[in-house]
């Protein structure tokens, strides 16, 4: 698969945490020397009732976001990116970003800053960030973190699916070139295992005696790659993937990237529960890069 990103899309709103997007994405294009495209999209949803009151309120918002674009495309420039590239648009962002603005573009990767929704809101809609995160068919990285320095210390959960694989690839390359440590993390998921059961002892032992041959032949396979053993830890837990991994797991080794495979469900299942990938990322407290990408 290619690891390699040619052009990066970057979603620019104004606030503090699209501004770290920004940067983290400028450090992003310079490293693989990549397209940087900015975009700034007009949620018109905001401003269709106004309208009937003024009708100089969605032209004052257009003009701010292209304010915005340029200001970004500045920095993108002054920053070292060769090519920039700025959009402005109007519609949902959280689905217009994803669907329409990364087909225009040939975007192989987005980043989104992580914007904040209320709890009942993030459960039911989502923010604009976990929006972008569902709709997209390219790989997808959430920045919550002000990007001061590069990754040290890189998570890659593993279940042994190939959408983990890809995970694995990207994040292996990712650190070798940034010199930063992989945790190789499995959560073994065994909610079917009654406290009651006559055999749950057994089964218990055979879920941790397959958990660690998963982590054993990934970090095989880090080795091979090149990755030095003094850089990789091995980290096997149970309980559920979308919630030991992104709180307990990430914290406990200082993690301040998270790479995991985007896993699939019905639609229904997606809209109630969310994916193991989707509730790793509203999770987590640090960045995390959804991985898609197949090629």
């Amino acid at each position: 698969m290619k690891t390699r990103y040619k052009t990066i899309l970057v979603a620019a709103d104004g606030s503090e945490e699209s501004h770290f997007a920004l940067k983290r994405s400028i450090e992003l294009a310079k490293t693989n020397e990549s397209r940087l495209v900015i975009t700034h999209v007009v949620d018109y949803r905001n401003y269709s009732r106004m309208q009937l009151y003024s009708p100089y309120v969605l032209p004052a918002a257009e003009e701010k976001g292209q304010v915005i674009l340029d200001e970004c495309k500045e920095i993108a420039e002054k920053s070292g990116v060769s090519s920039v590239s700025i959009s402005m648009q109007q519609g949902m962002p959280k689905s217009k970003i994803p669907k329409e603005i990364a087909a225009e573009f040939a975007a192989d990767l987005i980043v989104s800053g992580a914007s904040g929704a209320g709890t009942f809101e993030k459960f039911i809609v989502g923010s604009v960030s976990g929006g972008i995160a569902r709709h997209a068919s390219c790989d997808v990285l959430i920045v919550r973190d002000n990007p001061e320095r590069k990754y040290q210390t890189i998570m890659i959960p593993v279940d042994g699916s190939d959408t983990g694989l890809d995970a694995f690839k990207k994040g292996i390359a990712m650190a070798k070139k940034s010199g930063a440590s992989v945790v190789i993390a499995h959560a073994m998921h065994t909610p079917m295992v009654s406290s009651a059961d006559h055999y749950r002892d057994h089964i218990l032992e055979t879920f941790k005696e397959n958990g660690e041959k998963l982590i054993n032949e990934y970090s095989r396979m880090a080795k091979e790659e090149g990755m030095e053993d003094d850089k990789l830890v091995l980290s096997l837990q149970a309980g559920s993937p979308k919630l030991i991994l992104p709180k307990e797991t990430a914290h406990r080794h200082h993690v301040d990237l998270i790479i995991v495979g985007a896993s699939g469900l019905s639609s229904t299942e997606r809209f109630f529960l969310g994916s193991v990938s989707e509730g790793i990322a509203r999770r987590a407290a640090c960045d995390v890069l959804i991985i898609r990408n197949h090629q």
